[in-house]
């Protein structure tokens, strides 16, 4: 592998301890970082430009909650690349799945809900991070829907629409 396609592999991938364990973590694509970023922030979208967590996840109802959650679990399935108990000096493949039945920790394949309590919600915001410049492109995204008026509030902005001018189809005069 040449030495820039290295650097551009380092810098899609990090390392984060949660834990006793270290974990190796890739950003994943674009596509699928604005689907679990448009769902958060449709959902925490009180209506008037409000984005205050506390109160997004008081006023989720228990389907909105499993979908976020679902889209988090997927994210880490896509981002998660290894696993290493001994500070980062060996690492083990592994591939995380979303159903149980699909496991083979003999193969290197675990369901993402094997993992210890937390390590989803600490996977999920390194990865996320990373494929999101840091944070930069969420805040961008964030501030280009709040311009817009949000997700709830796209559309008619109340101002007066203007008649259009009358088009010239070369069929007579205008």
């Amino acid at each position: 592998m040449s030495a820039t396609l290295k650097a551009i592999k380092n810098a899609a991938t990090t390392t984060i301890q949660v834990g006793e364990l270290w974990w190796q973590v890739r950003k994943v694509r674009s596509s699928d970082v604005a689907r679990v970023g448009f769902a958060a922030l449709a959902m925490a979208d009180d209506g008037s430009g409000g984005m205050d967590p506390d109160a997004a996840l008081a006023r989720m109802t228990p389907k909105q909650m499993a979908e976020i959650t679902d889209l988090q679990a997927a994210t880490v399935c896509a981002g998660t690349l290894a696993v290493s108990s001994d500070g980062g000096q060996g690492w083990d493949p592994v591939s995380l799945v979303l159903e149980q039945e699909k496991e083979d920790i003999e193969a290197g394949v675990m369901c993402v809900h094997s993992l210890p309590p937390g390590t989803v919600e600490e996977l999920f915001t390194e990865v996320m991070s990373l494929s999101t410049d840091k944070g930069a492109a969420a805040e961008r995204l964030k501030s280009f829907l709040g311009e817009a008026g949000g997700a709830a509030g796209a559309g008619h902005t109340g101002e007066e629409v203007r008649e259009a001018p009358p088009r010239n189809t070369g069929t007579g005069p205008v």
